[in-house]
């Protein structure tokens, strides 16, 4: 969903707008039910009998699991939508390294997958990013369009991009945006998603009115200083 905006596009002069309404849930995978047909067990004659029969019952729930998963019976929940926001710029460079300014920051590495809603791969998708720099900025006008790329996944629907931790910005009085990146996806160069990923611990998240705490993403530091985020969409095509 894109939101247009009349004012100019600097974060100064951010304006408020309405939050999109969550349409999915988290993402993950979860097993389909097996089909209720409503039958009762049979009674078993004897305390004997009554073990045979648990027994076989569990055996006869860890097939119907087998063949489910074996048949693909699996599900991944559609990843929900949020704003474009007023600073995206069309034309992104193809490029998996954003980390090419030797800014202040720290060093980031985003990585993970694109699955369709069975959780399958989708090896033709593309992922585009941008994000605002660490002092909050973003870059709105230049040729070098810093902190914005796209990406087409491998063939296990996975994705990385090297870049620098964006900070947080003001858009009013006393109140901020928490850390984020902007996504979209596209397959078969048709849009199928617009949303945002977010920082596990930021203390903006709670008072933001776009955060989802299905789309935050944990930190991972490493040795060196920088981090690695992870985070599975799963889009519907």
């Amino acid at each position: 969903m894109t939101i247009e905006f009349t004012e100019p596009s600097t974060r100064r002069k951010f304006l408020q707008f309405s939050a999109v309404s969550a349409a999915a849930f988290a993402l993950g995978c979860i097993q389909k039910p097996t089909q209720d047909t409503g039958e009762l067990p049979p009674v078993p004659d004897t305390a004997g009998n009554d073990t045979a029969a648990k027994d076989t019952a569990a055996k006869d729930t860890a097939a119907k699991d087998t063949a489910a998963k074996d048949t693909g019976a699996q599900t991944c929940e559609e990843t929900n939508e949020d704003i474009e926001g007023p600073y995206y710029r069309e034309d992104a460079p193809s490029r998996q390294n954003l980390d090419l300014y030797k800014d202040p920051g720290t060093r980031m590495t985003l990585t993970g997958h694109v699955l369709d809603t069975e959780c399958n791969p989708i090896p033709n998708a593309k992922i585009e990013i941008w994000h605002c720099d660490d002092d909050g900025d973003y870059d709105n006008d230049t040729k070098a369009m810093k902190y914005r790329g796209v990406v087409t996944v491998g063939k296990k629907g996975d994705w990385t991009f090297d870049t620098v931790k964006p900070g947080f910005y003001a858009i009013g009085e006393d109140t901020y945006r928490p850390a984020h990146v902007h996504v979209k996806i596209f397959v078969d160069d048709v849009e199928k998603l617009t949303t945002q990923l977010y920082f596990a611990g930021d203390p903006y998240n709670a008072a933001d009115s776009w955060y989802e705490a299905s789309r935050e993403m944990p930190i991972e530091n490493q040795k060196d200083g920088s981090i690695v985020c992870r985070y599975d969409f799963a889009v519907a095509v």
